[in-house]
């Protein structure tokens, strides 16, 4: 188990590092001079080239990148050029409404995905299976970005029932939460309908009804335990995708997390900005997938020998 530890270990730390130069290198492709706009469409020349060389623009990239590297091994990742701001602060300040979206997701696409998964099976080849696919289908299917705008007409504009914009009670977190979680729990629905049929045919569990067993607790203590093996991977997966799909949602529903932080640092072409919440966004993707990594190994052990 340890050496499966380490090696995860080893594997995060590359995919971070090779993150890390992935990020440096595509934030240098974006058009335009954050010095210029810095210091405005009427400064000389002579201002911008000083503003360039405050901010270490006129330096070789790869010193660029190890001043980059070096910061954010420190937790440094910079300063921001609009606002004049520690980046990091300004991530951790955004972070949570983030991180509450994504949250709630994951447990309303973990709950619906799993429950109409373990339905769909126990109907197998029946109308409530083909009425449950088609719908999980459709859930895979959708954007986010169009059914967020849909849902804010349907519960917003014309049933006045919940607020649209912002976060500023419970009741706004409803739609970003219903929006980014609908195509998880497609996919969740869908995965733990495979294992759930490729288990109900498995000698143990006519063993454990040929010992007296409801169906109930065959289904619930023998079955479903079985059939959650794989779903794990996928939900570790998906939540990470959640963070990262937050963009969308957050800009759909002007809501101030992380995913609309990095969207106005595009706009505004602020390079520190840019290159710390993309590098956050996936440092957290990535260890999530490991932990879910060593969860998936703690769970079944065979994991850990054949890796």
């Amino acid at each position: 188990m340890l050496r499966y530890l380490a090696r995860r270990l080893l594997e995060a730390l590359l995919a971070l590092l090779f993150t890390s130069v992935l990020v440096f290198s595509l934030i240098h492709l974006i058009p335009g001079d954050p010095a210029r706009l810095v210091a405005g469409l009427e400064a000389g020349p002579e201002v911008v080239e000083r503003i360039r060389s405050d901010l270490g623009l006129d330096r070789p990239l790869p010193i660029q990148y190890g001043s980059f590297l070096g910061g954010a091994l420190r937790g440094e990742l910079g300063t921001s050029i609009r606002t004049g701001l520690p980046v990091l602060r300004e991530i951790l300040d955004r972070f949570p409404y983030t991180l509450g979206i994504a949250l709630g997701a994951i447990v309303l696409a973990v709950v619906t995905g799993i429950g109409t998964g373990i339905f769909a099976a126990m109907r197998h080849n029946r109308v409530g299976d083909a009425l449950t696919m088609v719908a999980a289908l459709l859930a895979v299917s959708t954007p986010s970005y169009w059914l967020g705008l849909m849902l804010m007409l349907l519960f917003s504009l014309s049933l006045g029932l919940l607020p649209s914009i912002g976060i500023a009670s419970p009741a706004h977190y409803v739609l970003p939460i219903l929006t980014l979680g609908a195509q998880s729990g497609g996919i969740i629905s869908r995965m733990t309908r495979a294992a759930m049929l490729d288990v109900l045919g498995q000698d143990f569990l006519r063993a454990a009804r040929a010992r007296g067993e409801t169906e109930r607790s065959v289904i619930l203590r023998h079955a479903l335990g079985n059939a959650l093996i794989p779903v794990l991977s996928i939900v570790g997966l998906r939540f990470g995708n959640l963070i990262a799909g937050a963009v969308l949602v957050e800009s759909v529903f002007a809501i101030p997390g992380v995913g609309r932080l990095l969207v106005d640092a595009v706009l505004w072409r602020d390079y520190p900005m840019i290159q710390g919440t993309m590098l956050f966004v996936a440092a957290l993707f990535i260890l999530v997938n490991a932990g879910t990594d060593v969860l998936y190994a703690v769970v079944d052990p065979r994991i850990r020998g054949s890796k």
